[in-house]
């Protein structure tokens, strides 16, 4: 879903909001519905273009990022609180988490500050989802099997397959988050998990709404992901890829204290 500012919208950057919100993954894992129920808030502009794709590359600028957000004028306090990029890329990317610290920066120089918002969900099922991702994409031809025995060399064989090749990789999400923590505090992070997002009950309205500091509750449905639907994994690779996540995932327990129904 990435795309590029108009050519007006890049002229009239100066002049545009900067992000103070970013929905950084995990891919598959419910952003794009997440990007829409956001959206539909009040006091919350996120950006036109979803997967803004910035702050991961090394050449990015303040100017450059301002152009995928409205202009200020339709985003002041205290209307408006939050203006938001939903780009899944960034809690992989190995150095998103310092351009953030860069935005954070430049917020706080206006007043604001940053937070951001991470959905986990079963990395085995994410796995299995990006991989189907990538066939209907064509950025994949090899068999699941064949691209998981891949992966490890494939990753080092450069930025195409680091972001499009990486199934077991980006569900080890302890090692990621810790980046995130360091980068903004555990504070200005909220954790969801796929399930509970997919649910999006009143609890969790109110959790998101204190979260992000809302004087208006969230309404309306969540809109409906994609992200489970497709074939179902090969039950040999899915015992595999258990088994290669129970470390991880015993590492992301001990870092959030929680325990998710699919960790073993």
């Amino acid at each position: 879903m990435a795309g590029e500012p108009t050519r007006l919208e890049r002229w009239t950057a100066p002049w545009r909001a900067l992000p103070n919100l970013l929905v950084i993954g995990a891919q598959k894992s419910g952003t794009t519905s997440l990007h829409g129920f956001l959206a539909g808030h009040p006091e919350i502009r996120m950006s036109r273009i979803k997967e803004c794709h910035v702050l991961w590359k090394a050449d990015w600028n303040l100017r450059q990022y301002r152009a995928f957000f409205p202009p200020r004028s339709k985003c002041r306090a205290p209307a408006v609180k939050h203006v938001g990029d939903s780009t899944p890329y960034y809690l992989f990317h190995p150095t998103a988490a310092i351009s953030a610290q860069r935005l954070d920066t430049a917020l706080r120089a206006e007043g604001r500050t940053l937070r951001a918002i991470v959905v986990l969900r079963d990395p085995v099922e994410r796995a299995w989802s990006q991989y189907q991702h990538a066939l209907r994409q064509e950025t994949e031809t090899l068999s699941f099997a064949e691209a998981l025995a891949a992966e490890e060399v494939r990753l080092t064989q450069g930025a195409f397959s680091h972001q499009h090749h990486s199934y077991q990789a980006r569900g080890r999400y302890a090692e990621q988050l810790e980046r995130w923590f360091a980068a903004l505090g555990r504070g200005r992070i909220l954790v969801l998990e796929f399930r509970e997002l997919l649910a999006m009950d009143l609890p969790l309205r109110e959790r998101l709404r204190k979260f992000l500091e809302l004087e208006a509750p969230f309404q309306g449905d969540m809109p409906r992901s994609n992200a489970g639907k497709g074939e179902r994994i090969p039950e040999e690779l899915r015992t595999m890829l258990e088994e290669s996540f129970v470390a991880p995932n015993r590492a992301l327990e001990q870092l959030l204290g929680v325990r998710y129904p699919w960790m073993q």
